[in-house]
Formats: C-alpha cells, sequence, structure tokens
C-alpha cells in the first residue's frame, strides 16, 4: 500500500512537471504559432495592453525586461528598458 500510495505522488509529480502549453487565443480554427507563448489570433478583434496612468506604471516594482503598458496620461505605448532603467516610448518613425 504504502508503495503504490508513493508511485501516485511520483507520477503526480513528473506529470505536472512536465505539462507546459502555449496559449492561443482564436476565433476560427487556426493554431497557434509554435514559437509564440501566447498567439491570439482573430481577423474581427484587437488586444488590450494594460492601461495605466503614468503614476501608475512608475509604481511598478522591478519591471521585466519588454515590459509593456499603454500610459493613459499621454496616450502611448510603453515597454521598460533595463539597460538604461527606464520605460522608453513605442514610437513609428515616418518614411
Amino acid at each position: 500500500m504504502k508503495n503504490i500510495k508513493l508511485i501516485i505522488i511520483a507520477i503526480t509529480m513528473i506529470a505536472s512537471y512536465s505539462l507546459t502549453a502555449q496559449v492561443t487565443v482564436r476565433n476560427g480554427s487556426s493554431n497557434g504559432d509554435p514559437s509564440a507563448m501566447l498567439n491570439v489570433i482573430s481577423s474581427e478583434k484587437g488586444i488590450l495592453i494594460p492601461r495605466m496612468t503614468q503614476a501608475e506604471i512608475e509604481a511598478i516594482e522591478s519591471p521585466a525586461i519588454g515590459l509593456s503598458v499603454f500610459n493613459t496620461d499621454d496616450s502611448r505605448f510603453y515597454f521598460y528598458d533595463d539597460g538604461a532603467g527606464e520605460w522608453k516610448e513605442i514610437a513609428i518613425s515616418a518614411g
């Protein structure tokens, strides 16, 4: 009986350790891209990046490199650049 419990525990631990998956959010039958952790697929809708005020953005402790937000104070997108230690605007240059 003790061996059966140990086997069940071991199988559960191995199964839970090996369970990894990508997340695909889709509208239709398309499969997610295997190189992406999150793949949003839609021909009718977009995604919403977290919307925050400048004060809320500045209050984020230890932001991850590349963390992206939409600043509601100036209506611009920003990402965190750890090398520079600052938030940088995601800008599109003309031409």
